[in-house]
Parts: structure tokens; C-alpha cells; sequence
């Protein structure tokens, strides 16, 4: 077999391989989508969305919608930007300094576009509190970990 002949078939086969992957994937995708967003820390169900003692939790709009009596902070993130990783890294190191009544959501700047539209988000590394009824109580864009604490703690009694 010739080196060309040898190449196609190789070619063939890592497409039928990265096709039968997607299928796949596909079909239980759903099955392990929830799983993938949940979050950082697991701890005893809160509910099936959202477990209890999670305090920072990546975005989801069921996730959100299931915090209904929390306070939540949505935190516009982007994977690129080096000062929301650094905010990113600090949250996931200190949940514990976040109020037991907020949860914090990591939300893909990138990718949730109805949600920066909905709420006016032009930069990443911007943070929005909403209130337990989902009313917007504060916005900033910018800041340490420490620093959004330290706003929430106004906010939160």
C-alpha cells in the first residue's frame, strides 16, 4: 500500500472516530451536562440543582432559577481574561468567606449572550448582586475576590 493510500485510510478512521464520539456524546450529553456545571464544592443536596454548602457555582439557567432565595452574584468571566482567572482562583480557594446566603455564578462571557444582554454587560470581569427576588442591587467591574466579598457583606445581613 502506498504512503498516499495509507494516509486516507488513517484520515478515515479518525473521522469515523471523532463521528462516532460526537454521536455519542450527543445522546448523553444531556445525561451529564448538569453534572459538568455543577460547580465547585459537593456537599448534602440543597436541592437536585444545587448542592447545599455550594457558595460558587458555574451559571446555568437552571441552577440560577433554583437559588430563588439566595442572593447571587453573577460573575461574567472569560476563560482569557487574566484578572477573572485570578478572581476565579481566589473564589474557589475562599468559599468559605462567602456568606451562606449568596451563591456566586461563573458565567461564561463568551457564550452567554442573552444573559450579558439582559443585564447590560459590555466587559468581562464585571459582577451583578441581585437580590432573593432577582432584583439587580449593585454592578462593578473589577476587583479582587476580597473585594467582592467585602461588597457583598454591605448587601447581606
Amino acid at each position: 500500500m502506498t504512503l498516499i493510500g495509507k494516509r486516507s485510510i488513517l484520515n478515515i478512521m479518525i473521522l469515523l472516530f471523532f463521528l462516532l464520539a460526537g454521536s455519542t456524546s450527543l445522546a448523553f450529553g444531556e445525561a451529564f451536562s448538569d453534572r459538568a456545571s455543577s460547580g465547585s464544592s459537593m456537599v448534602i443536596a440543597r436541592n437536585q440543582d444545587i448542592p447545599e454548602g455550594t457558595k460558587y457555582i458555574d451559571y446555568s439557567e437552571k441552577t440560577l432559577s433554583a437559588a430563588a432565595s439566595d442572593y447571587k452574584v453573577l460573575f461574567f468571566y472569560a476563560s482569557w481574561c487574566t484578572l477573572c482567572r485570578g478572581v476565579d482562583s481566589g473564589l474557589t480557594e475562599n468559599t468559605d468567606e462567602i456568606p451562606d446566603n449568596v451563591l456566586v455564578f461563573k458565567v461564561d462571557y463568551d457564550k452567554e449572550k442573552k444573559l450579558k444582554k439582559q443585564y447590560g454587560i459590555s466587559q468581562r470581569h464585571t459582577f451583578v448582586v441581585l437580590d432573593p427576588d432577582g432584583t439587580e442591587i449593585d454592578r462593578w467591574v473589577g476587583g479582587s475576590s476580597d473585594d467582592l466579598i467585602a461588597r457583598i457583606e454591605e448587601h447581606v445581613q
